[in-house]
């Protein structure tokens, strides 16, 4: 063979393995173990979602998908860990309204989070449940606004933090329902539960997976729930709705993001797998029990929704008059 073909044929193998990189770090991904970063403290609904989910991937890749608690500034200390992390696929963050919120009503934000994350798809929603300590004589919705507007500034509701989507959602029934309690923010609504079941405050929102272990045990009392209908989970329990507050309407979600710049493979391998994932009825029941329902979406739909719930909280922030911390 001569010189030339030589060369020929080295440069045709060259181009057909740099060709195939994509597709192999597609296929070995992951080799090791990935960090999956939740920016509220253990024990609330989105940790629990996220334990969920790494519970899952582990056994589907056979590599140990280790949550992460990087709790703090109503999730932005975890959200600024992973946009900074390598973008090799081995970080990843669960992506939650509250920072579509962060995002949409922070003057200053240490990243931007549509520039240093890269969406790649939404994973379950929900409505939040409100509930209530037993001790507080309301045993519906109507009954606590009456409480709350003989008593206006003396209850007391808690949040997974200042302007979190918890905050919000309860400042607006505050706001629509005509009354006015006092907000204590918290690092995650697993430390918050624990004081409205210990008696410190009265009010809370949360999830039905952060929920469901004190109404069982008759440490929290279920009002309502904040979504356009009622669960299949609670049927008896109405609506805020239809409880007195018409029109109102609230729920939380999640997602999985990774750092910007990762490989557009690893990002379509995640997407592909979590949809899978979510599609098995196994997975689905799982969530189904937390109160949520396992949704998945193209990382552009992510995105779109993403833009839209910034805009959302943004506005709803301003025409409320709300100072954030």
């Amino acid at each position: 063979m001569s010189g030339a073909s030589l060369i020929h044929c080295s440069l045709v193998t060259l181009a057909l393995s740099a060709a195939a990189l994509p597709a192999i770090a597609q296929e070995t991904y992951p080799v090791k173990p990935v960090r999956l970063l939740v920016g509220f403290s253990p024990g609330g609904g989105q940790d629990i979602a996220a334990r969920l989910l790494g519970k899952h991937l582990t056994t589907s890749w056979g590599q140990p998908v280790v949550v992460e608690n990087r709790a703090g500034a109503n999730g932005i200390i975890a959200a600024e860990a992973v946009a900074n992390a390598p973008p090799d696929g081995y970080t990843l963050h669960l992506f939650t309204a509250n920072d579509t919120v962060n995002a949409g009503v922070r003057a200053k934000m240490p990243y931007d989070t549509l520039r240093d994350l890269a969406l790649v798809t939404t994973v379950a929603s929900a409505p939040y449940l409100l509930g209530v300590h037993p001790a507080l004589p309301a045993k519906n919705v109507r009954e606590l606004i009456a409480l709350a507007r003989t008593k206006p500034g003396q209850l007391s509701y808690a949040s997974s933090g200042t302007g979190s989507p918890i905050h919000l959602s309860t400042a607006l029934f505050n706001l629509m329902a005509g009354v006015s309690t006092i907000h204590v923010p918290y690092k995650g609504s697993g430390p918050a539960l624990l004081d409205l079941v210990s008696g410190q405050l009265q009010i809370s929102m949360a999830s039905l997976g952060s929920f469901s272990q004190y109404v069982t045990s008759g440490r929290i009392r279920v009002l309502a729930v904040t979504g356009a209908t009622r669960m299949a989970q609670l049927p008896m329990v109405p609506t805020v709705a239809e409880s007195g507050v018409p029109g109102y309407e609230a729920t939380t979600w999640n997602g999985i993001a990774a750092p910007a710049r990762t490989s557009p493979a690893i990002i379509a391998a995640l997407n592909r797998e979590l949809a899978r994932l979510l599609a098995l009825p196994e997975v689905k029941e799982s969530f189904v029990r937390l109160g949520a329902e396992p949704r998945a979406s193209t990382p552009e739909a992510f995105a779109n929704q993403i833009k839209a719930e910034m805009n959302k909280w943004s506005a709803l922030v301003k025409s409320m008059g709300l100072q954030l911390e």
